[in-house]
């Protein structure tokens, strides 16, 4: 099986053809799957590979806005966790806040004496 350097395969098909991972080559078989010589391109056929390929870069990386990069750090369990605890204490408290002021108003709890004790 012969491949060139322009040969783009995925994992799967590398798997089927059977064909090594280049760093597994030796030096030889490397430069013959390359289509290379050991002192390198001649001009030509590095304008011909700029041409058919395009240059060698990586992509940019997605830009996130403010708001995303903000929001991105607090994206762990633990804050979420915690968020969650928060918002269950802060409705604890206003439950109690809101059953003690019902206490008050309806006189239960309340500290006044009590007329006369009946005798046992």
């Amino acid at each position: 099986m012969t491949l060139h350097a322009g040969t783009i395969m995925n994992d799967s098909e590398k798997v089927a053809r059977n064909v090594p991972p280049w760093r597994a080559l030796g030096t030889g078989e490397a430069l013959a799957f390359f289509v290379s010589k050991a002192a390198g391109l001649d001009s030509a056929e590095a304008a011909r590979r700029l041409a058919e390929l395009g240059p060698n870069r990586l992509r940019p990386p997605e830009r996130r806005g403010p708001l995303a990069r903000f929001l991105i750090q607090f994206h762990n369990v633990l804050i979420y966790v915690l968020l969650a605890f928060g918002a269950i204490l802060f409705f604890l408290v206003e439950a109690d806040k809101a059953l003690m002021r019902g206490m008050r108003r309806s006189g239960a709890g309340s500290a006044r004496p009590a007329g006369k004790l009946a005798p046992p």
